[in-house]
């Protein structure tokens, strides 16, 4: 299992790739599904990150 420590540093850096890959204007944002799927494959490793309990 992951400590805390380490499920953090997961957490902040998906956060970082995030801010990396979408650093683009909201209408392009809105027109390229793979930019959208990618903030949602983030967003659910996030979660997964943050919800485990030891």
């Amino acid at each position: 299992m992951m400590s805390d420590a380490e499920r953090l540093n997961h957490i902040l850096e998906r956060i970082g790739e995030i801010d990396e890959s979408l650093n683009v204007s909201f209408e392009e944002y809105s027109g390229n599904k793979d930019k959208q799927a990618a903030l949602f494959a983030h967003l659910a490793i996030i979660g997964e990150a943050a919800g485990k309990r030891p």
